[in-house]
């Protein structure tokens, strides 16, 4: 396995901490029929906050102002309590001999956050732990032991306590160890390249208009047990901004923002599966941008400088062969595909605007063939589609049609009355063929 990029590394680092955040306050605790997932959580979050904001802890000042905002949202939303009170309900519920203490955990999932983080839990914190969760000295010693080898619990209800835990750190560093394959997305301005992407991933991803809407190199990360999208944001070498719950909206002002360099988010993908690999996808800004010179140089300085297992290119079907599409193509062939040897789908996109009775779409994938081979691509993989209708037939599968603009709902009825199913939009074939040359899947 090849060894991850510094970006790679930093998603993986960044990522983790946000869905490990989410998934400590979603947890619950029940002792028999009392709840005490208010008295746990508001201590892990008093606890974390305590080191947070700890001005002697070195770690990124992003990471630090989300995890402020996070935690001062929970601790704002809970109950107003007392920890010593907090502490004697989660300490030791006797049942039949058996006892119930998620002080273990929570000592666990502490360390945890920490290791994530990347800070050092330092002596005086282990003390203050020791006092405010009523340990001796002997106890704690001992508490601290099993965290580092869990196997050495007994106890079955302390046990039992971990599960959620171990699964989900179990879950993640599986995750994390797997190979990432690369696809890069390129365009002219106004090909549809953003809704050929939000219809290859399933969802709306990416803003998509009529004008040029990508502005900064967007990477999208599948992730199986995404139940929302995440994502954070780069200005040159430094984290800029992390979100726990992405919309549109927030993708849209990233990339009108020009502090913001590079944009990565975290979701379940469609029809893309975790096993043994993670895709991602690279969506890279249109190159002929007149108001704007530098989406070229973006554009080609990160396909040449980066690892692509496939490279996508998406054209406009109805404007093919233009000046500004050849020099972009014949830069990339010299530049990324040929010294990479690097596999390109070449993807016609709104093809479901031609007429078939004055135009044969077999007869523009020939010439547009003849024309890619005279560049220097080689026996070229194209593929008609219909980045707008698969895009509306994926959102109504998934019953999300309500979500949809009322111009989109209108365009759905159009489009469901002329599209048999998603196969005749072209994008399962692509989605197929991307299959077949990442492997993995």
């Amino acid at each position: 396995m090849k060894d991850k990029t510094d970006s790679e590394c930093l998603s993986n680092k960044v990522f983790s901490i946000i869905n490990w955040i989410d998934f400590s306050f979603n947890q619950r605790f029940f002792y028999k029929n009392t709840e005490l997932t208010n008295d746990y959580i508001y201590l892990y979050a008093s606890f974390l906050f305590y080191m947070v904001c700890d001005k002697e802890n070195v770690f990124d000042s992003a990471i630090r102002d989300y995890l402020h905002e996070s935690l001062s949202k929970v601790l704002n939303e809970l109950p107003q309590t007392d920890e010593v009170i907090c502490v004697s309900r989660i300490k030791h519920h006797l049942l039949f001999g058996n006892k119930t203490d998620f002080r273990y955990l929570l000592i666990s999932q502490l360390f945890y956050t920490f290791e994530l983080i990347g800070i050092p839990v330092k002596v005086d914190f282990r003390n203050l732990l020791q006092e405010k969760l009523l340990f001796n000295e002997k106890e704690f010693a001992k508490v601290l032991n099993n965290i580092i080898n869990p196997k050495l619990i007994t106890d079955k209800k302390i046990i039992q306590s971990f599960s959620d835990y171990l699964d989900f750190k179990e879950a993640l560093s599986s995750y994390n160890s797997l190979r990432i394959a690369n696809i890069g997305v390129c365009a002219t301005m106004s090909a549809g390249k953003s809704t050929f992407v939000n219809a290859l991933l399933g969802d709306d991803y990416l803003p998509s208009r009529n004008e040029a809407t990508t502005a900064r190199i967007t990477s999208v990360y599948d992730n199986d047990h995404s139940q929302k999208l995440i994502g954070f944001t780069m200005s040159g070498n430094k984290l800029a901004e992390i979100e726990s719950n992405v919309s549109e909206k927030d993708v849209d002002s990233w990339n009108s923002d020009s502090d913001i360099t590079r944009i990565f988010l975290q979701g379940d993908l469609d029809n893309i599966g975790n096993n043994g690999i993670v895709v991602s996808v690279h969506d890279t800004p249109g190159t002929n941008n007149s108001g704007d010179k530098n989406h070229h140089d973006i554009t080609v300085n990160f396909l040449s400088s980066q690892k692509f297992d496939v490279l996508i290119f998406v054209a406009n079907a109805t404007q093919l062969c233009i000046n500004d599409e050849y020099e972009l193509l014949k830069e990339i062939y010299e530049k990324v595909v040929k010294p990479n040897n690097l596999p390109v789908i070449f993807v016609l996109n709104k093809a479901d605007e031609f007429d078939p009775e004055k135009e044969d779409i077999s007869q523009i994938i020939t010439k547009y063939s003849d024309y890619l081979c005279e560049i220097g691509f080689e026996n070229p993989k194209i593929f008609p589609v219909s980045s707008k209708a698969a895009r509306l037939l994926k959102m109504a599968k998934k019953g999300r049609s309500e979500n949809l603009s009322g111009r989109n709902k209108k365009e759905l009825k159009t489009i469901q009355a002329e599209f048999s199913d998603l196969t005749s939009t072209g994008i399962p074939q692509v989605e197929k063929y991307i299959e077949k040359i990442i492997g993995g899947q």
